[in-house]
């Protein structure tokens, strides 16, 4: 029965990806499924933009595996999967999972919110998992667990992850409280509690009324760390509730404070861009994934002082001519410091199940018409679920191979492409990874995970209400 849903998920999806070359009118349906025209321009810039690359912590399967040697890449092979119960002693209305991040021990943190009875009270939540065992790390918080417990009518939760250089927990999220939003940033200490030391008693709280222009507030959807601090990025909306009318960032230092120096007393917006949803570090600067007011992804480059980089793409940003409807999520960096944007195409704002879809620039911003199709290519054997700012896509040193956690309607699955942007078919005898089964089809609205916690080991993560389904994969 599974293998029957299967084919006939891949009709479905195959047709949607029809409507898909429609829609982008400059390409054929074969070219998106991963046939790649040649291009060889921007080859030069990317071979000498390389030596500039920031170093990502926490990007990497790295290129020095064996399994990497003359490319030849065997199967994954699957080393455990499981599913949890992370409220066993509680009843537990749902949770959900919005970031994932590992340590370099290969501990991983899965930061979001919970909500154990009654009318909507959201919680933030942020969980441990031991390195080499599917288990809550007993070690860190109260017995794996950081969880908010204040006992008010608001709601909050964490959207973003990611680990400083002493390994804490750095979360970005939000509190709602009637019609205001206000921008949340957390430090948690080694040992999983609150850092009173960053910001003040440990967070960095941004109101409405604090943004240089009106707002209702801000839903961050991504946090990157750098050497001398981070950066926040969002849109002034719920992604699934309404289109977002302009972009936000925020700048933070070390301590926790707001950057003097960045934008408007350490606030950034722009209403050209309807709104921000990853980052990561770019030697002195930010690059951002965002959506134009076209719906487009649109890469944008930000100076340490919040200016956009008029030397970088196009005038800051690379519109790429892509077609409309493409819902940006994530972003990621190769090995050879081309810039991966991870999304969905959907006409629908609100739609959770479109095909994903990753597109590649140069290392200057520029779009890599050699990747796939013009740039782009289309997942074709799951369904769109991606985390925003917390490994919904992974970019490997191995090959530079490009892994996507999605969702069919019964189970999490990750699609892998190669350097070229083709579909690697090889990766298993059904050409996909397939976690443990769920059996909850409305699990396919809660997005996948996927992380690097080795140099050579990638786990996917699939939360589904109270239960949270693990698999770990040899690469």
């Amino acid at each position: 029965m599974l293998l029957l849903r299967a084919v006939l998920l891949r009709s479905r999806v195959m047709s949607v990806v029809v409507r898909v070359c429609v829609l982008a009118s400059v390409v054929g349906c074969t070219q998106l499924a991963g046939r790649a025209p040649s291009d060889a321009g921007g080859a030069a810039d990317d071979a000498s933009d390389a030596a500039d690359i920031a170093d990502v912590a926490d990007v990497a399967l790295r290129s020095d595996s064996p399994a990497c040697t003359h490319g030849n890449v065997p199967r994954p092979v699957e080393r455990w999967t499981t599913s949890l119960d992370l409220f066993a002693e509680t009843p537990l209305l749902r949770m959900n999972v919005r970031a994932v991040v590992a340590d370099r021990a290969g501990r991983v943190y899965a930061a979001g919110f919970y909500d154990r009875a009654g009318p909507p009270t959201f919680r933030g939540a942020v969980w441990r998992f031991e390195a080499d065992s599917p288990t809550l790390d007993p070690t860190w918080g109260s017995e794996g667990r950081a969880l908010d417990v204040e006992a008010r009518p608001s709601v909050t939760a964490w959207f973003g992850v990611r680990l400083d250089p002493e390994e804490r927990a750095v979360l970005a999220g939000f509190e709602v409280n009637g019609a205001a939003v206000t921008t949340i940033v957390q430090r948690l200490d080694s040992r999983g509690v609150i850092d009173p030391t960053f910001g003040v008693s440990g967070r960095l709280v941004v109101p409405p009324t604090a943004w240089p222009v009106a707002t209702p507030g801000v839903y961050p959807y991504g946090i990157a760390l750098g050497p001398g601090g981070g950066l926040v990025v969002g849109g002034d909306a719920p992604v699934s509730d309404r289109p977002l009318s302009r972009a936000f960032a925020l700048s933070l230092d070390a301590s926790g404070n707001l950057s003097a120096d960045f934008g408007q007393r350490g606030l950034w917006s722009d209403s050209t861009l309807r709104g921000c949803f990853d980052a990561l570090p770019d030697r002195e600067g930010w690059v951002l994934a965002c959506m134009d007011i076209e719906d487009r992804p649109a890469l944008v480059r930000l100076d340490a002082q919040g200016r956009r980089d008029p030397t970088w793409g196009e005038q800051g940003e690379a519109p790429a001519g892509l077609p409309r409807g493409f819902h940006v999520r994530a972003l990621e960096r190769d090995g050879a410091g081309r810039w991966l944007v991870g999304g969905m195409i959907s006409a629908r704002y609100d739609d959770r199940f479109g095909p994903a879809a990753v597109v590649r620039y140069h290392p200057d911003g520029t779009l890599d018409r050699s990747f796939a199709a013009q740039g782009m290519a289309v997942a074709l054997n799951g369904r769109n679920s991606f985390a925003y700012s917390g490994r919904g896509m992974l970019a490997t040193g191995c090959e530079d191979r490009v892994l996507l956690g999605l969702s069919n309607i019964y189970q999490p699955l990750v699609e892998v492409f190669d350097a070229s942007g083709r579909w690697r078919s090889d990766v298993s005898a059904s050409g996909y990874l397939a976690g443990p089964p769920h059996m909850i089809p409305t699990a396919s609205t809660y997005p996948s995970f996927v992380t690097a916690v080795t140099p050579h080991e990638v786990l996917l993560m699939t939360p589904s209400r109270e239960r949270l389904t693990l698999a770990r994969y040899s690469m």
